[in-house]
Protein backbone atom coordinates (compact mmCIF):
# COMPACT_ATOMS: atom_id res chain seq x y z
CA UNK A 1 0.00 0.00 0.00
CA UNK A 2 0.90 3.79 -0.41
CA UNK A 3 1.31 3.91 3.05
CA UNK A 4 3.80 0.55 3.46
CA UNK A 5 1.08 -0.82 6.00
CA UNK A 6 0.59 -3.75 3.46
CA UNK A 7 1.60 -6.19 1.38
CA UNK A 8 -1.15 -7.74 -0.85
CA UNK A 9 -0.40 -10.51 -3.35
CA UNK A 10 -2.23 -13.05 -5.78
CA UNK A 11 -1.47 -16.29 -7.35
CA UNK A 12 -2.76 -19.05 -9.81
CA UNK A 13 -4.10 -20.46 -6.88
CA UNK A 14 -6.85 -18.13 -6.91
CA UNK A 15 -6.36 -16.70 -3.21
CA UNK A 16 -5.50 -12.79 -2.67
CA UNK A 17 -3.13 -12.08 0.59
CA UNK A 18 -3.15 -9.01 2.40
CA UNK A 19 -0.13 -9.16 4.88
CA UNK A 20 1.46 -7.06 7.32
CA UNK A 21 4.15 -5.61 5.99
CA UNK A 22 6.55 -5.14 8.98
CA UNK A 23 5.32 -8.53 10.61
CA UNK A 24 4.23 -10.42 7.69
CA UNK A 25 1.15 -11.60 9.42
CA UNK A 26 -1.63 -12.90 7.31
CA UNK A 27 -4.26 -10.55 8.12
CA UNK A 28 -7.04 -11.38 5.07
CA UNK A 29 -6.94 -14.55 2.68
CA UNK A 30 -9.43 -14.23 0.19
CA UNK A 31 -10.75 -16.77 -2.64
CA UNK A 32 -10.80 -14.86 -5.79
CA UNK A 33 -12.24 -17.37 -8.20
CA UNK A 34 -9.78 -17.12 -11.31
CA UNK A 35 -5.88 -17.38 -11.71
CA UNK A 36 -4.35 -13.64 -10.37
CA UNK A 37 -1.77 -12.71 -12.97
CA UNK A 38 -1.33 -8.61 -11.31
CA UNK A 39 -2.51 -7.08 -8.04
CA UNK A 40 -2.69 -3.21 -7.35
CA UNK A 41 -3.69 -1.45 -3.89
CA UNK A 42 -4.56 2.15 -2.95
CA UNK A 43 -2.67 4.44 -0.72
CA UNK A 44 -5.30 3.21 2.31
CA UNK A 45 -4.87 -0.69 1.73
CA UNK A 46 -8.60 -0.82 1.54
CA UNK A 47 -9.18 -1.51 -2.21
CA UNK A 48 -7.98 -3.82 -4.56
CA UNK A 49 -7.33 -4.38 -7.86
CA UNK A 50 -6.75 -7.50 -9.54
CA UNK A 51 -6.42 -8.77 -13.03
CA UNK A 52 -5.72 -11.74 -14.69
CA UNK A 53 -6.05 -14.46 -16.94
CA UNK A 54 -10.00 -13.65 -17.38
CA UNK A 55 -9.38 -10.51 -19.05
CA UNK A 56 -11.11 -8.64 -16.00
CA UNK A 57 -10.48 -6.29 -13.81
CA UNK A 58 -11.71 -6.65 -10.14
CA UNK A 59 -11.95 -3.65 -7.88
CA UNK A 60 -12.81 -5.21 -4.59
CA UNK A 61 -12.73 -4.12 -0.69
CA UNK A 62 -9.33 -5.54 0.89
CA UNK A 63 -10.54 -6.42 3.83
CA UNK A 64 -13.77 -8.97 2.95
CA UNK A 65 -13.13 -9.49 -0.84
CA UNK A 66 -16.35 -7.74 -1.26
CA UNK A 67 -16.74 -7.07 -5.17
CA UNK A 68 -17.16 -3.13 -5.83
CA UNK A 69 -16.49 -3.14 -9.83
CA UNK A 70 -15.71 -5.81 -12.30
CA UNK A 71 -14.40 -4.41 -15.63
CA UNK A 72 -13.95 -6.21 -18.84
CA UNK A 73 -14.02 -5.99 -22.50
CA UNK A 74 -16.72 -8.55 -23.99
CA UNK A 75 -15.44 -11.16 -26.52
CA UNK A 76 -12.43 -9.46 -27.01
CA UNK A 77 -10.81 -10.66 -23.54
CA UNK A 78 -7.07 -10.93 -23.12
CA UNK A 79 -5.18 -11.67 -20.12
CA UNK A 80 -3.97 -8.72 -17.68
CA UNK A 81 -0.76 -8.59 -16.83
CA UNK A 82 -0.40 -5.70 -15.05
CA UNK A 83 -2.28 -2.82 -13.28
CA UNK A 84 -0.82 0.49 -12.30
CA UNK A 85 -3.41 2.72 -10.10
CA UNK A 86 -3.24 6.23 -9.87
CA UNK A 87 -4.46 8.00 -6.59
CA UNK A 88 -4.63 11.12 -7.70
CA UNK A 89 -6.87 10.68 -10.64
CA UNK A 90 -8.65 7.52 -9.65
CA UNK A 91 -7.55 6.09 -13.41
CA UNK A 92 -6.20 1.93 -13.57
CA UNK A 93 -3.96 1.67 -16.63
CA UNK A 94 -3.97 -2.12 -17.87
CA UNK A 95 -1.32 -3.87 -19.86
CA UNK A 96 -2.36 -6.96 -21.50
CA UNK A 97 -1.00 -10.07 -23.07
CA UNK A 98 -1.80 -8.75 -26.69
CA UNK A 99 -0.32 -6.05 -26.27
CA UNK A 100 -3.01 -3.50 -25.43
CA UNK A 101 -2.54 -1.00 -22.90
CA UNK A 102 -5.78 0.50 -21.42
CA UNK A 103 -6.72 3.26 -19.26
CA UNK A 104 -9.74 3.03 -17.12
CA UNK A 105 -11.66 5.37 -15.02
CA UNK A 106 -12.01 3.40 -11.94
CA UNK A 107 -15.08 5.14 -10.36
CA UNK A 108 -17.29 4.44 -13.54
CA UNK A 109 -15.39 1.43 -15.20
CA UNK A 110 -15.09 3.08 -18.53
CA UNK A 111 -12.54 2.83 -20.74
CA UNK A 112 -10.96 6.11 -21.38
CA UNK A 113 -8.32 5.04 -23.56
CA UNK A 114 -7.09 2.13 -25.29
CA UNK A 115 -3.96 1.28 -27.46
CA UNK A 116 -1.50 -0.79 -29.01
CA UNK A 117 1.75 -0.74 -26.97
CA UNK A 118 3.69 -3.70 -27.82
CA UNK A 119 3.83 -6.51 -30.52
CA UNK A 120 4.00 -8.85 -27.54
CA UNK A 121 2.63 -8.99 -24.15
CA UNK A 122 3.13 -5.76 -22.19
CA UNK A 123 4.45 -6.52 -19.05
CA UNK A 124 4.83 -3.47 -16.92
CA UNK A 125 2.85 -0.03 -16.48
CA UNK A 126 3.07 3.12 -14.90
CA UNK A 127 1.54 6.28 -14.92
CA UNK A 128 2.81 9.84 -14.36
CA UNK A 129 1.53 11.63 -10.94
CA UNK A 130 -1.08 13.65 -13.77
CA UNK A 131 -1.86 10.89 -15.71
CA UNK A 132 -0.49 12.53 -18.95
CA UNK A 133 2.58 10.08 -19.82
CA UNK A 134 2.38 6.28 -19.50
CA UNK A 135 5.03 3.89 -19.67
CA UNK A 136 5.19 0.23 -21.09
CA UNK A 137 7.19 -2.74 -20.63
CA UNK A 138 6.57 -5.16 -23.06
CA UNK A 139 8.18 -8.92 -23.88
CA UNK A 140 9.97 -7.28 -26.87
CA UNK A 141 12.56 -6.19 -24.14
CA UNK A 142 11.56 -2.44 -24.87
CA UNK A 143 10.01 0.32 -22.76
CA UNK A 144 7.91 2.73 -24.57
CA UNK A 145 6.74 6.01 -23.29
CA UNK A 146 3.23 7.01 -24.79
CA UNK A 147 0.94 11.00 -24.53
CA UNK A 148 -2.01 9.78 -22.51
CA UNK A 149 -4.09 12.07 -24.38
CA UNK A 150 -3.24 11.86 -28.08
CA UNK A 151 -1.58 7.92 -27.63
CA UNK A 152 1.23 9.58 -29.39
CA UNK A 153 4.76 7.75 -29.21
CA UNK A 154 6.82 9.78 -27.46
CA UNK A 155 10.16 7.57 -27.29
CA UNK A 156 11.54 3.98 -26.68
CA UNK A 157 14.02 3.46 -24.16
CA UNK A 158 16.86 1.52 -23.99
CA UNK A 159 15.81 -2.08 -24.85
CA UNK A 160 17.05 -4.72 -21.60
CA UNK A 161 18.26 -7.35 -24.07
Amino acid sequence: SGDGEYIVSGGEDDLVLKCDANTGELLVKMVHGWCLWCVAINNKGDILFLGGNNGAINISFAGTGGLLLSMKIENKSSGVLFISYNETTKFICAGYANGKMRLWESNRGEILKSFDAHHDEVRSVAINSNATMVYLGGADYKTKVRDVNSGEFLRELEDHN
